[in-house]
């Protein structure tokens, strides 16, 4: 019988540590932000296996710490508890797998073979990433869309602080005293961590309120701005019809009908198109109940004016948006992809842009569909971290998008490319949804 390997016991002493950085990459999706975190991900996983060499358990606590740290730095948004929710959960996955396959640890140890120990490794790792995925597919979204980021998030924090605690007092704490300390010093520790994040999130709300109340009201004087505009056109327009009918009455007068024709065919007739083309849509953008969402589409119908880009819309009779709906999110989704809608299509010959707005079961669905070029990016490309799809430095890209969305649980995103076209699918989930 061929003996295990002693490199083999050494990683079953510290998978566990592995287990948790592996499964906190992926939650926190870390290969798709920064590319420093290529350097620090594996710096940390090192610390912890330094710390564990000496003291059990206080490993995953260190590495717990660390990854929360990451996590913030890398949140576009800075949310802590989004962040605390997602290191406790990869931490709470791989103690659960872990308990789940400790039984079988005895059998691989006592049988001493190399097939043995990868067919444990394998089988571990496939219940983990089951897991993961499970987690991921179901389970993450659910507390999003319930809206209990909050409290699922403290309450597996405390429950990972109490399950640490306890097992350091049965390992390290050998009399009444050091088992007093321990105790007091994790009590101190979680109380003290809870009244920093909650300071820190409570001052992230307010960020983001200031900053909502701020776009909101940049978009309300966009949008008085574009009525004052519009309106303006009305009165010149008006003033030019008055000449075009006192020029009309004079050659009536002087009974001058072949310059008459020829009026009516130079100066008359072309004012039709401008009858039959509604730049702003008003008709469409009246059916909207919120302010924010048509003050966004006529400012981006501005600016594909400005681009000589041609924009259809058809939206249903009455549009009701879900006002629960954090309204800044949205409008920050639906502004850069109509930019990025837009600008693709400015790219093109004859580029176009059709949105249409419609309601189906109480939800409010977006469709964003523009021509492409020939040979666009694939999609994996365009969601990729610091890409734009106006250039490098340039704009906002995909990847943006995906950090929106997380944050609104109300809201979903599909994306299609197909036959020179790019298709945005918003959906905005309805009160009752």
């Amino acid at each position: 019988m061929k003996m295990l390997p002693t490199i083999s016991i050494k990683y079953l002493s510290f998978y566990h540590l592995l287990v948790f950085g592996i499964t906190y990459f992926i939650l926190d999706d870390i290969k798709s932000k920064k590319r420093i975190n290529y350097l620090l991900f594996p710096l940390i996983l090192l610390f912890g296996i330094f710390v564990g060499a000496t003291f059990t358990y206080l490993d995953m606590v260190v590495l717990y710490i660390f990854f929360l740290i990451l996590s913030v730095k890398n949140s576009e948004e800075r949310n802590v508890v989004s962040s605390l929710l997602i290191v406790s959960s990869a931490c709470g996955l791989e103690i659960i797998v872990s308990r789940l396959m400790k039984p079988l640890l005895p059998l691989v140890l006592g049988n001493q073979s190399g097939l043995a120990f990868l067919g444990f490794i394998l089988l571990y790792h496939g219940v983990l990433f089951a897991g993961i995925f499970a987690y991921r597919k179901w389970l993450l979204p659910l507390i999003r869309r319930k809206k209990k980021v909050d409290l699922v998030a403290y309450l597996l924090t405390i429950s990972l602080v109490i399950y640490f605690s306890y097992w350091t007092i049965v390992i390290y704490a050998a009399t009444p005293f050091l088992k007093l300390f321990v105790g007091v010093f994790y009590l101190v520790f979680m109380v003290l961590g809870g009244v920093i994040i909650q300071s820190i999130s409570s001052n992230q709300e307010l960020k983001i309120e200031a900053e909502k109340r701020q776009m909101e009201y940049a978009i309300h004087q966009r949008y008085i701005e574009d009525l004052k505009n519009q309106y303006q056109g009305i009165r010149e327009f008006r003033h030019d019809y008055v000449n075009l009918l006192t020029s009309i009455e004079y050659y009536i007068e002087k009974d001058e009908l072949e310059a008459l024709k020829d009026f009516f065919y130079s100066s008359v007739k072309r004012t039709k198109t401008i009858f039959e083309k509604d730049i702003f849509h008003a008709d469409e953008l009246n059916k909207i109940d919120s302010l924010e969402v048509k003050s966004i589409l006529t400012m981006k119908l501005l600016a594909a004016q400005e681009k000589d880009i041609s924009v259809q819309i058809e939206s249903d009779d009455s549009i009701t948006i879900n006002q629960t709906v954090d309204s800044v999110v949205l409008i920050r989704i639906l502004g850069i992809l109509l930019d990025n809608a837009i600008e693709e299509a400015a790219s093109v010959a004859d580029g176009k842009v059709s949105i249409g707005i419609f309601s189906v079961k109480g939800d409010t669905i977006f469709v964003i569909e523009n021509t492409a070029r020939e040979k666009i990016e694939p999609l994996h490309v365009l969601k990729q971290k610091g890409f734009s799809t106006k250039g490098e430095g340039r704009g906002l890209g995909l990847s943006n998008i995906d950090e929106l969305t997380a944050m609104e649980p109300n809201i979903l995103l599909e994306t299609i490319v197909s036959e020179q076209k790019f298709i945005q699918k918003v959906v905005v989930i309805g009160e009752e949804g």
